[in-house]
Formats: C-alpha cells, sequence, structure tokens
C-alpha cells in the first residue's frame, strides 16, 4: 500500500510539472535582427499540442529508426491526410505513439487496483491505439471532405474552360474565390509545383499520389491523356464532371440503403422494447390493482 501511495504522488508531481512546462511561453531566439520562434507541431489535435515539447525532444530519437514498412505506411497516411512533414512527420507520430504507451501503462498500474486487472487492460489498449485512430480517421475526414467538393469544382472549371479560359488560368481564379478546404489545398499546391517548373502531368500526378481517392485519380489520368492526346479539354471535363456526379448520385444511394440497416437494431432493441412498455405496461397495473381488490 506504501508502494501505490507513493508511486501517485510521484505521478501527480510529473503530471504537474509537465503542465507547467508545457504552459510556458515559446523561448524566440533573435538572430541579426531577426525574430525567430521555436518550432511547433501544427495539427488540430489538442492531445498532441499539450504533448508537443516532449514529442519534440523524442522525435530525433526514433529518425534513427525505420520499423521495417510501417514508417513507409506512417508517411504515406499522414500525406493522405494533409499534413506536411514539416508540421508533423513520422518520427513524431512515433515519438506521440510511445508517449502513449507510457501514460498507458502508468494508467494500468494506477487502475488495476480500483477497476481490476481486465478492465483496466481493456481501457489502456484501447488509449494506446489512440494515435493511430486519430490519423485514420483524419485521412478518412479529409478524403471525404475532398469528394464532397469534387463534383462542384469539375462544373466550375468545365464552365470557365469552355468559356474560354487556360485550365491553369481558371483553377487559380476558382482557388481565389473558393472557401477553404481540403480540395482547395490540394489545387493550391498544384498551382505552386507548376509555377517552381513541373509541367501539368507531373502536378496531377503528384495530386493524385496525395489524395489517393477513386474520384481523383480518374480526373487525372483522364486529363493526362487529353493533354497528350491533344484533345479539347472542355469536353473531357464535361464528361468527368457528369461521371463525378454519377457517382455522388451512386454513394448517396448507398448511404441510404446502409441507413435502414443500421437503424434496425436501435428499433429493434430500443425503440420497439419502449413501446411495449408503453402499450402493455398500463394494462399490466390494471391487471395487477384489479387482483389486489
Amino acid at each position: 500500500m506504501n508502494i501505490f501511495f507513493y508511486l501517485l504522488i510521484f505521478v501527480f508531481a510529473g503530471s504537474v510539472a509537465y503542465i507547467i512546462y508545457a504552459l510556458i511561453p515559446e523561448r524566440k531566439e533573435i538572430t541579426w535582427g531577426i525574430e525567430k520562434k521555436k518550432e511547433l507541431i501544427e495539427v488540430d489535435s489538442k492531445l498532441i499540442k499539450f504533448f508537443a515539447p516532449l514529442i519534440k525532444k523524442l522525435s530525433p530519437i526514433f529518425a534513427h529508426y525505420s520499423f521495417f514498412s510501417f514508417r513507409k505506411n506512417v508517411s504515406n497516411l499522414l500525406l493522405r491526410a494533409g499534413i506536411s512533414a514539416e508540421k508533423f512527420n513520422a518520427s513524431d507520430f512515433f515519438a506521440y505513439w510511445a508517449i502513449m504507451l507510457g501514460v498507458s501503462v502508468i494508467l494500468f498500474i494506477l487502475l488495476q487496483f480500483i477497476m481490476g486487472i481486465i478492465i483496466s487492460l481493456v481501457l489502456c489498449a484501447g488509449l494506446s491505439t489512440l494515435p493511430y485512430i486519430w490519423l485514420t480517421r483524419s485521412v478518412a475526414k479529409r478524403a471525404g471532405e475532398i469528394s464532397l467538393a469534387l463534383p462542384y469544382f469539375l462544373d466550375i472549371i468545365t464552365l470557365t474552360v469552355e468559356a474560354g479560359l487556360d485550365f491553369i488560368v481558371a483553377v487559380d481564379r476558382i482557388i481565389e474565390r473558393s472557401k477553404p478546404n481540403a480540395l482547395r489545398d490540394e489545387l493550391a499546391t498544384m498551382l505552386s509545383e507548376i509555377r517552381l517548373g513541373s509541367t501539368l502531368q507531373d502536378a496531377l500526378r503528384n495530386l493524385s499520389r496525395r489524395t489517393q481517392i477513386k474520384e481523383v485519380a480518374f480526373f487525372v489520368n483522364l486529363m493526362i491523356q487529353s493533354d497528350r492526346v491533344g484533345s479539347p479539354i472542355g469536353k473531357t471535363l464535361r464528361m468527368i464532371a457528369d461521371y463525378s456526379r454519377r457517382e455522388r448520385l451512386i454513394k448517396a444511394e448507398r448511404a441510404g440503403a446502409r441507413a435502414t440497416t443500421n437503424l434496425l437494431f436501435p428499433l429493434m432493441f430500443l425503440i420497439l422494447p419502449a413501446n411495449m412498455l408503453i402499450i402493455f405496461g398500463a394494462f399490466g397495473i390494471f391487471l395487477l390493482t384489479k387482483r389486489m381488490v
């Protein structure tokens, strides 16, 4: 019991010290009249931002290990999630995962005296998988955002190209006037590559490699073939827009078909018992009171 008490005090003191350290303002260095801020991790995760100082200290340790093909898979997922290597790379992810594993082990040691070994093990195992769940959900969220914005973009780009504008100029106009979203960011990256000297075909291939979405790959393949053959881009874009619109309609029909199946469980085990209780509950109470009389 004394060992558990001292361990609890040690964990509490360490947590307080780390929170104070994390809340300390960033250090700034003045070099030749230019103010330089300390590098931060820029991702949409409060947990990662909380552990950012510790992640940056542990990240160089994991940079020396390849972890077989897992590093490549993590880099690919980060790329698909729209997270650049300057903001958060694979080494940062491994450091974050190691921190969560350490937190899970500490919580398991503490919680097994309160909740038991099995429940503590299940909770801590779920906590240790949070980094991978966050990454996969970020990829799915960005892919859904791009797929949702793609049909509207194709309709607009088709109208502008058929009106006489060049494809690159039309994309530039759409980026300037559209609201910030994942597809807009990818198109802006594509235009930046073209302005730095890449060809349109290479920029489109990089767009497909970064997103890895079926609709975007179809758009890229047809645009590359049209550029090679020299066929009018307007007709190609019109065909792609029609295909994307049909795919969106098919996805909506599939989602509607899945909705009826997903409603079956709550209908049978939640709504139906409540209705049966309301209908037959009063009748049962009436019978019980009548027998008692």
